[in-house]
C-alpha cells in the first residue's frame, strides 16, 4: 500500500490504524472547536472500535485499494466532524449511544460525553447489532 498524506485514518496506508498518539499506545484526540454550549470535546477511539476500522479497511483493500482508501476518508471526515456537531447523528440502538452512517454498509457508533467523544464501534450494517 502506499501511504496516504494527511492526518487521522488517511496519513497511513490504508492498512494502518485510526489515529494514534505519539507514543504509540492511547489514541490520538481531535481537535474541535466549542459547540453551542460553549464546551470543547475531544474524540478518543476505543481499542476495538480502532481494530474493527482497520480490519474493515485491510478486508476492502485486498480487493479494491481505491475503494478502502475513499472509506478511509469517510471514518476520517465523520469523525473529524463529530465535537463540532455531536448530535448530528441519529440516536443509537443502544441507550447512550449515536450513530454516524458513514456509507450505506457502514456505522460509527459513538458516545457523547461531557469532554469526550468516544467511538465505540465501527461496523458493517447488515451485522447483528447490540
Amino acid at each position: 500500500m502506499v501511504p496516504r498524506q494527511g492526518r487521522g485514518l488517511a496519513c497511513r496506508s490504508v492498512a494502518a490504524d485510526p489515529p494514534r498518539s505519539d507514543d504509540g499506545g492511547a489514541p490520538r484526540h481531535h481537535r474541535s472547536q466549542a459547540d453551542q454550549t460553549g464546551l470543547t470535546r475531544r474524540v478518543v477511539w476505543r481499542a476495538k472500535a480502532r481494530a474493527q476500522a482497520r480490519e474493515i479497511i485491510v478486508y476492502i483493500a485486498d480487493r479494491n485499494p481505491a475503494a478502502a482508501e475513499r472509506l478511509a476518508d469517510r471514518f476520517e471526515d465523520a469523525v473529524d466532524r463529530l465535537p463540532d456537531h455531536p448530535h448530528v447523528h441519529r440516536p443509537g440502538r443502544v441507550s447512550g449511544t449515536r450513530e454516524a452512517i458513514v456509507h450505506p454498509n457502514y456505522i460509527i457508533i459513538y458516545r457523547v460525553g461531557e469532554s469526550v467523544i468516544e467511538v465505540v464501534a465501527v461496523l458493517h450494517a447488515r451485522q447483528r447489532y447490540p
